[in-house]
């Protein structure tokens, strides 16, 4: 898991790719995620992201992006055919 303080860890699935610019913006994929786990850390999310947010439902795929009150946003994507959850993280520069 990259150096991040904004987002919780998930700690299910597999990271098959972790990426951190060390300016706060990151992005994770993982596989072998089960849909119920990521429906327990979709709600977290909610809580820590509550503003701007946003969220798609589609039969193969699912999306939630929000913002906290720090501006930082996370966007988190869920594919249910391929059980695969990508993180993005994205800090605002200053």
């Amino acid at each position: 898991w990259p150096d991040i303080d904004y987002i919780p860890e998930f700690k299910k699935g597999k990271i098959i790719s972790a990426a951190n610019d060390g300016e706060g913006n990151v992005m994770i994929i993982l596989e072998k995620v089960d849909q119920k786990d990521f429906e327990n850390y979709l709600e977290s999310i909610k809580k820590d992201f509550p503003e701007e947010t946003n969220e798609m439902q589609m039969e193969e795929y699912l999306l939630f992006e929000g913002k906290n009150a720090a501006g930082e946003k996370a966007v988190i994507q869920y594919f249910i055919g391929d059980k695969s959850l990508t993180i993005i993280g994205n800090r605002e520069s200053e």
